[in-house]
């Protein structure tokens, strides 16, 4: 055996118990001088132990061996490696233990209150000594005052001192006092209590009279906001801590913190949190001291904020407005640095400079980022120059302008017709039959007539170009001048357009002498920016019981010298069916009267039908249908029309095809045999006398309810007096006056009395609802240009076919 070393003088042999050996069989003793023979390393010691190597974790070992033993710092434990790989931890404590617990020094969140429900009340007791590891869950009935439960979730013991348990409290108690909680943790046990308060009462809350503080706004959390509720018949007694949601406007509570009513008469205080899910009404229900009320609060929009307004990028439609002239239109204004908030309608913001108008923000939904509003301005504007609008929005401010030209000094020799009227027809249906003839206005639905479709679909864009149309506006001149330009523009709203694109629309005539023979001036009407198509109408439905259609646009216009105004209404109609729309004629077809035509507003100021009864422009079978089209010159075919027997109803006798402008063929065919009465659809030719086809009454053409009326609905047949003041009023000389004329008379030729044929081309010969007494003979009007005289009032065979033009009644 060599012993080795010495005491730590280097030269003084060592103690008993302190030896360092090695023997001879490679035995090592460290602490005795006997290692045992089995053991290659005896360790021996009453109060020393072997501290291994300790490694951050086993990865630091770069090359592990079977047997190798290490103290793991990251895991916090012995590993040995073996088979190959390292071990778990070694010799893991099981048992939570503490070396003390504090009951007297634990402390209560929350407040008790006799016969309420308990919520939010903790206890934490204090200890010390803790081991590290986890213990169990525990639940502890009170005793004293009952009811109430301590729960301690399980958990993980602090290592040493400081560690606290937490108990949640729960349950009503029964009574007021102390209820006590034995409790007891491994070897150590205690005892926490809680105060039990009486519990208050209340004789009246009032939320009717509360007191509200601060604001609500949907989408924003609340602060600063409470309710002060007052109360009477107070007890003096405790009440605990509540939280009230709110209902109507989710996302609210209102929390009451525990305390006690006073004697008598006091208020509590509900602090309101959370964010409103929406704008409107949140109510509270709430019970204080067996009292029960609830109260509300408003939940404001939220709020719309810009970064900027630039009104002087803001555009206006119309881009101006005339002077003494009512305006309507839209001003758009730019805005960057929008919040996405909805905002309301505005107040109206009325105008400087050019007073008489206002403008209103419309309500809307601002873009996150860059954006529009949209101002509505109506008013005449009193005054020309500038019309300025002062806005202010969204914590911005800017000043908008629109242009006011000033007004037309209409010479006092000349006045302009009144309310006329553009009509343009635009229809869609596929189930028009049978039609109804409306009694009620007209509007843009869709009305089925039976459910079913037809044969053939009306399908007819009516539009207005940018190029527009060329309308006549009859006056009254006493001397010759100058009538000033003038133009005036509106907007035609979306939803009154086929394609849904807003247009405006304008009214203009340019600068135009006159003189007292003027029987009209020329006025343009057209679309801005694009084409203007106009809402496809159903037949059933957009023609009204006014016959006008649909409203789409109102232009203003001054028509005196004391800068009186009237309107051009720009409207959208289905047509005026015929009279015999859809039913059968004497031949049983019901398809041959299946025709539309449009009013018109003629020099005299009476509404017309825009074509002859029969026009191909208003057959719907016809390859030419556009009901919207009159003659282009007083030869068009396509406009001449069937050929009606004086008093004659529309039974198929005047039907005619044309070809061209001097061939025709009649539909049906010819007899002598008079009837008061036809079944037939024949032609009755002369059969001698007077001249008559068989039915002597002389008023059978007179007035909109005339037996025979040819004309549709609210039509009749005109007048001799009523022709000779049109012929008048548009200064009519001739067929080509007459062609050029609103009506656009053309030459529809005459269909013989005593053949049957058609003859006396290049002329017209429009019947009257008069008849001549003294011979029987029915009176016409006649346009010609080569046989003299080229227009009057003449009279003629009954059995002669003339053309139609109906005026309304």
């Amino acid at each position: 055996m060599v012993k080795l070393g010495t005491k730590s003088d280097g030269a003084t042999a060592r103690d008993v118990g302190t030896d360092f050996v090695a023997k001879d069989n490679g035995n090592v003793g460290i602490g005795t001088d006997s290692p045992l023979v089995s053991a290659i390393l005896d360790l021996t010691s009453e109060n020393k132990a072997l501290l291994i190597t300790r490694v951050p974790n086993t990865s630091a070992i770069a090359v592990p061996e079977n047997g190798m033993l290490i103290y793991d710092i990251a895991n916090k434990c012995i590993k040995v490696y073996q088979s190959n790989s390292w071990s778990d931890c070694l010799g893991t404590l099981t048992s939570p233990m503490i070396s003390g617990l504090n009951c007297a020094s634990a402390t209560q969140t929350g407040s008790v209150v006799s016969g309420s429900s308990v919520n939010g009340v903790y206890i934490s007791v204090p200890y010390t000594g803790g081991n590290g590891i986890a213990y169990s869950s525990q639940l502890i009935n009170s005793t004293g005052v009952t009811g109430l439960t301590a729960v301690l979730n399980s958990g993980i013991l602090t290592n040493g001192n400081g560690g606290n348990f937490i108990f949640t409290i729960s349950g009503t108690p029964i009574g007021s006092g102390v209820a006590s909680f034995l409790f007891a943790f491994g070897s150590y046990s205690c005892t926490f209590t809680i105060n039990v308060n009486g519990a208050g009462a209340v004789s009246v809350l009032d939320c009717a009279g509360s007191t509200p503080t601060g604001t609500l706004t949907a989408g924003v959390a609340s602060s600063g906001v409470s309710q002060t509720v007052s109360y009477t018949g107070g007890n003096g007694g405790a009440y605990p801590s509540q939280s009230v949601s709110s209902s109507g406007v989710s996302g609210l509570t209102a929390s009451l913190s525990a305390g006690s009513v006073n004697n008598g008469s006091g208020s509590v205080v509900y602090i309101i949190s959370g964010t409103p899910s929406s704008a409107g009404t949140a109510q509270f229900a709430i019970t204080l001291g067996g009292s029960s009320c609830s109260f509300t609060r408003t939940v404001n929009s939220p709020s719309a904020t810009v970064t900027s307004l630039n009104c002087s990028s803001g555009s206006y439609s119309p881009s101006s407005a005339n002077q003494n002239v009512a305006y309507t239109g839209t001003a758009t204004i730019p805005y960057t640095g929008g919040n996405g908030n909805s905002y309301s309608a505005g107040a109206g913001i009325s105008s400087t400079g050019v007073t008489g108008l206002t403008a209103t923000l419309q309500a809307g939904t601002l873009n996150s980022g860059a954006g529009n509003l949209t101002y509505t301005i109506s008013g005449t504007p009193i005054g020309s120059g500038t019309a300025n609008f002062a806005i202010t929005f969204g914590g911005q401010s800017c000043t908008f302008s629109l242009p006011v030209t000033a007004a037309i000094t209409i010479p006092t020799s000349i006045t302009l017709a009144q309310n006329r009227v553009h009509l343009i027809a635009s229809i869609y249906d596929q189930d028009y039959l049978p039609y109804t003839a409306p009694t009620v206005p007209a509007s843009t639905n869709v009305q089925a007539a039976d459910g079913s479709n037809e044969a053939i679909t009306i399908n007819v864009q009516g539009t207005l170009t940018t190029t527009g149309v060329t309308v006549r506006i009859p006056v009254t001149a006493t001397a010759s001048n100058t009538l000033p330009a003038y133009s005036t523009t509106v907007n035609v709203p979306a939803n009154l357009t086929e394609d849904g694109i807003s247009r405006n629309v304008t009214l203009s005539w340019t600068s135009q002498a006159y003189t007292s023979a003027t029987k009209y001036i020329t006025a343009t009407i057209a679309s801005v920016g694009g084409v203007l198509n106009a809402k496809k109408l159903d037949l059933n439905a957009g023609l009204g019981n006014d016959t006008l259609g649909v409203l789409l646009a109102s232009l203003v216009y001054p028509y005196n010298n004391a800068y009186n105004t009237t309107t051009y209404q720009v409207r959208d109609i289905s047509g005026i069916p015929d009279k015999m729309f859809g039913m059968a004629d004497n031949t049983g077809n019901s398809t041959s009267h299946n025709m539309l035509y449009l009013p018109v507003t003629g020099e005299d100021g009476n509404t017309w039908l825009n074509n002859n009864l029969g026009a191909h422009y208003a057959d719907t079978n016809h390859a030419s249908f556009n009901p919207a089209q009159q003659a282009t010159s007083a030869t068009d075919h396509l406009a001449y029309g069937s050929l009606f027997q004086w008093g004659r109803k529309p039974d198929g006798h005047e039907l005619i095809t044309r070809t061209s402008a001097t061939t025709s063929t009649t539909v049906n065919g010819t007899t002598f045999t008079q009837s008061a009465n036809p079944t037939d659809a024949l032609f009755i030719k002369y059969g001698g006398g007077s001249g008559n086809w068989g039915n002597g009454d002389r008023t059978i053409w007179t007035g909109v309810n005339a037996v025979n009326n040819p004309c549709p609905s609210g039509y009749r047949v005109p007048t001799t007096t009523e022709w000779s003041n049109y012929v008048t009023s548009a200064g009519i000389t001739n067929l080509t006056t007459a062609a050029n004329s609103i009506l656009k008379i053309s030459a529809g030729e005459r269909r013989e009395p005593d053949s049957g044929t058609i003859g006396v081309v290049g002329r017209g010969l429009y019947g009257t609802s008069n008849d001549n007494l003294s011979n029987g003979w029915g009176y016409y009007r006649y346009f010609s240009d080569t046989v003299s005289p080229l227009t009057q009032t003449l009279d003629y065979y009954k059995t002669t076919g003339t053309s139609m033009r109906c005026i309304k009644n």
